[in-house]
């Protein structure tokens, strides 16, 4: 956004965000609309656990309509691995709900950031990919369509088909995007938050702008389940009523959480019709 004052850059082993931060964007629409962005606490914090990833994870994606994951390097067992652990409390709220296509509406579009990549993205024919291409390709190596090979461990195979499709499953708008090493020397990669995009990489900062450009582009107003955008007052309540639930140790249920959500907007609207009517 080009502020002085951002998310902070860890250049350590030590956790660098702890929970979910928020910051409001500048204005990016002539309508002077703003984004939320919500930064989560990374996955693998060695103080914490697994069922604390997924909850976190859970939580951004249920309030979020865009969800940018990052990750370094190839998109590899290992990555899917982690970004399948870190989703599956998401995938199992979206998954229980009476009507499917509740989760399914406010399922959030889903974009990868490759961090450090250099690879040549082309398919095995050497034909050039695009990196949506590359992804897709990626999550269905393993499908049902495909059997595995011979010399593959049957019970290995289906572990990772299941992984990719819990992706798969939670995020039906998905995306990718790929950045070089920002910078060449390793004083300044451990201290990127302070340098001027002019010292970075010029192939990374027209990847960052075109990255900026694709995310503020894709990225809608939070909807409801009936389709409306979302009020600041709504989105505070919805985030309330899911907190809620995940402190005390439950199961967030999408329907419920809404119309306790819409009550409290109708309660509101008729306290304003009230007041207006009375003055």
């Amino acid at each position: 956004q080009g502020a002085t004052c951002s998310f902070a850059v860890g250049d350590s082993v030590r956790a660098c965000t702890a929970g979910i931060w928020v910051r409001v964007s500048r204005p990016c629409e002539q309508d002077g609309s703003v984004c939320l962005l919500l930064d989560c606490e990374g996955a693998g914090n060695t103080e914490r656990g697994r069922d604390h990833d997924a909850r976190i994870f859970a939580l951004a994606v249920l309030l979020s309509s865009m969800i940018v994951f990052n990750s370094r390097g190839v998109i590899n067992d290992p990555a899917v691995q982690a970004l399948a652990t870190a989703a599956s409390l998401a995938q199992h709220i979206h998954q229980q709900q009476d009507d499917p296509s509740i989760g399914s509406c406010l399922a959030p579009g889903f974009l990868w950031v490759l961090r450090d990549f250099t690879l040549v993205l082309e398919d095995a024919s050497g034909q050039p990919l695009t990196e949506r291409e590359y992804l897709d390709q990626t999550l269905r190596r393993f499908s049902t369509s495909r059997p595995p090979p011979e010399a593959a461990n049957a019970a290995q195979w289906e572990d990772q088909r299941e992984l990719r499709q819990k992706i798969l499953d939670l995020f039906p708008r998905r995306d990718c995007a790929t950045l070089v090493r920002p910078a060449d020397e390793e004083d300044q990669l451990q201290r990127l938050g302070e340098l001027p995009l002019s010292a970075l990489r010029p192939k990374f900062v027209a990847q960052v702008q075109a990255l900026r450009q694709k995310v503020f582009g894709a990225c809608h107003a939070l909807q409801s389940p009936s389709g409306k955008p979302v009020s600041g007052s709504a989105f505070l309540a919805l985030l309330e009523a899911h907190v809620d639930v995940l402190n005390k140790g439950a199961v967030p249920q999408l329907g419920s959480a809404w119309q306790q959500v819409s009550r409290q907007e109708c309660g509101r609207a008729i306290d304003d019709a009230l007041r207006v009517f009375s003055a």
